[in-house]
């Protein structure tokens, strides 16, 4: 799956609700008022921050997720499990 960091529509709604952007908007914490008129502002930061990461994801792609693994292991438990 190809990441997104997302975009908004004349609503001010996620056109893909599977963004990131919306993954960090609902991560965050509500707003303390909940009359806050803020939500276009801060949806607009969460995709600055989702395109910023995927960015940097993208340009770094052969050393984002690299995993280094010792090339003996004397003592293993549990399970090492590659998804």
């Amino acid at each position: 799956m190809a990441l997104e960091a997302g975009a908004l529509d004349g609503a001010d709604n996620f056109i893909n609700p599977d963004c990131m952007a919306k993954y960090i908007e609902d991560a965050m914490p509500p707003p303390a008022d909940p009359k806050d008129t803020g939500k276009h502002g801060r949806r607009l930061f969460f995709i600055a921050i989702s395109t910023g990461i995927i960015n940097y994801l993208k340009d770094h792609d052969d050393d984002s997720f690299r995993v280094h693994l010792p090339s003996t292991v004397s003592s293993l438990t549990g399970t090492l499990e590659i998804l």
